[in-house]
């Protein structure tokens, strides 16, 4: 293997890992009580999480930055600018495009209320792009 094989497939193995990491971070923070933790057990409805679910969490986590990476490579190669840039802006497509549009149709048919759909499609947009920021600079 190239030097330069080596370099990017260390960079791919660490912007997965940094990725999913920051996903359970984000996730965390975002679940705090002082920054949407009382809203979001309000809407969702969602009693407190255990260790178990961020154990699940990371993994699935993990699982999106496997697929994540890769794409963004080849977004980067197709859009060609910086790939910070090109990370951000596909990440935002991917999310629009599968997980937005999917979720808000599947939640109409639900009638589930608009601030639970909001706050569950926002906070999957967070993420999403927080793994693309993240890869996106271990790319750098």
């Amino acid at each position: 293997m190239k030097n330069r094989e080596v370099v990017v497939e260390y960079q791919a193995w660490l912007a997965v890992f940094l990725s999913a990491g920051t996903a359970v971070g984000v996730s965390s923070i975002w679940r705090a009580e002082p920054v949407a933790g009382t809203v979001w057990g309000n809407v969702m409805r969602v009693q407190s999480v255990g260790r178990r679910q961020y154990v699940w969490r990371g993994l699935a986590a993990a699982i999106t930055a496997l697929v994540l990476v890769p794409l963004l490579y080849l977004a980067n190669g197709f859009y060609g600018n910086s790939f910070l840039v090109d990370a951000v802006l596909t990440a935002f497509w991917l999310w629009l495009g599968f997980t937005g549009a999917t979720w808000y149709i599947r939640y109409g048919f639900e009638r589930r209320p608009d601030r639970r759909v909001v706050l569950a499609m926002g906070h999957e947009l967070l993420i999403l792009e927080a793994m693309a920021v993240v890869i996106g600079l271990c790319k750098l």
